[in-house]
């Protein structure tokens, strides 16, 4: 279910709403109790919309950024000590 909620997924399916609130009501943590909860008063369009409002937005470093997103944040360190870390970094250290 949740690839539908993923920027640029394809559109959902007609029966998306209730499947998805169906999943939620047989939960049984808390945090979908209180969701649940919350939206025991929404009628169906202002679930669906609530649900086709969702995005979530992938923001995970690729691998070949994960070097530069270091580096910006070592700025401060001197150069040698940066490469040092950066080089544990890559080693796993």
């Amino acid at each position: 279910m949740l690839k539908h909620f993923l920027g640029g997924a394809e559109p959902k399916p007609p029966d998306f709403v209730a499947k998805l609130h169906t999943e939620l009501q047989s939960s049984s943590t808390e945090l979908s109790k209180e969701i649940n909860e919350s939206m025991a008063g929404l009628s169906d369009v202002e679930l669906s919309d609530f649900f086709f409002r969702i995005v979530i937005a992938d923001c995970s470093l690729r691998i070949n950024e994960l070097e530069a997103a270091v580096a910006s944040r070592l700025k401060s360190v001197p150069q040698s000590s940066a490469q040092t870390s950066v080089s544990d970094l890559k080693a796993g250290g």
